[in-house]
């Protein structure tokens, strides 16, 4: 028998289909490719993700939980360490590999130090996962941002209508962190984002209440200094909108663990703020 919150749930996606298919939107949606699915077929950018190295970490604490997220009962599979009783959420959206063990074990790590968070890694690639660069070029760019936006609107939808919600994600998943946010809307209590697209449309950026945390490598090739400055201006000086910028001195994915070149010393400072910052706009102690 359906609940009168999947019955409510199944309406809100219907009607976002209609809009979506009507060319009419209840929210600012995504125009066309978002975040770095536009470098996806770029060579060098190819080249600039090392293939990772393979996962021998410890198995895994949280479960994977399907989301419906159309009126049809499809189902995104998400990764989920729960915090039972809590209504407080982090979003978690992979990079450009997919929601693979290394994600995971984020998720893990996110969950000893934010205690009474529940931690929930979204899966834009519906359930694929490589450690090929042509393959991840392909799931990147695969991605459409209608039905990513949909998908990640059903989902915070499902968590309630007093979830307080943070978003983090990586490169790819650093982008779709600000639009996971923007979705939340008032919700939405902290935004990070590592390397990701920053936005330029004012008219997107008017939904975001979250303060954010941006985390740029100054030896980026791909988010230039230029480009994140920019958007600190925008948001902080233009639209009166809280952002705190921290630079490090490395290259693009230097956060990701999986990654050859990985910078252990930029990647703990970061880590560092990161946790600061969520714990104090979520208030965990």
């Amino acid at each position: 028998m359906l609940t009168t919150k999947r019955i409510i749930l199944l309406l809100v996606m219907s009607l976002t289909s209609f809009q979506l298919l009507h060319g009419q939107s209840c929210c600012v949606k995504p125009k066309s490719n978002t975040g770095m699915a536009v470098f996806a077929s770029n060579i060098a950018f190819q080249n600039a993700h090392a293939e990772p190295i393979p996962y021998d970490g410890e198995k895994h604490k949280g479960t994977m939980k399907g989301i419906v997220i159309d009126p049809a009962g499809t189902e995104m599979n998400c990764y989920l360490v729960e915090s039972s009783g809590s209504n407080k959420y982090l979003i978690v959206v992979h990079e450009w590999w997919g929601l693979n063990d290394y994600v995971k074990q984020a998720c893990d790590k996110y969950a000893g130090a934010l205690p009474g968070v529940n931690i929930l890694a979204v899966d834009l690639y519906k359930g694929a996962v490589t450690d090929n660069r042509e393959a991840a070029s392909e799931l990147m760019q695969k991605v459409s941002n209608e039905e990513a936006y949909v998908s990640l609107q059903a989902v915070i939808y499902s968590l309630g209508e007093k979830a307080e919600i943070a978003t983090t994600g990586w490169c790819f998943g650093g982008g779709w962190s600000l639009q996971a946010s923007m979705i939340a809307g008032n919700n939405a209590k902290a935004c990070v984002m590592y390397y990701g697209m920053p936005e330029e449309d004012n008219t997107k950026l008017k939904n975001l209440s979250a303060p954010v945390l941006g985390i740029f490598a100054k030896k980026d090739m791909w988010i230039l200094p230029e480009m994140y400055k920019a958007f600190e201006y925008k948001l902080t000086k233009e639209m009166n909108k809280s952002m705190e910028l921290i630079e490090f001195d490395a290259e693009h994915a230097f956060a990701n663990p999986s990654n050859p070149n990985y910078d252990k010393e930029a990647a703990a400072a970061a880590y560092k703020r990161e946790i600061a910052f969520l714990k104090e706009k979520l208030q965990v102690k």
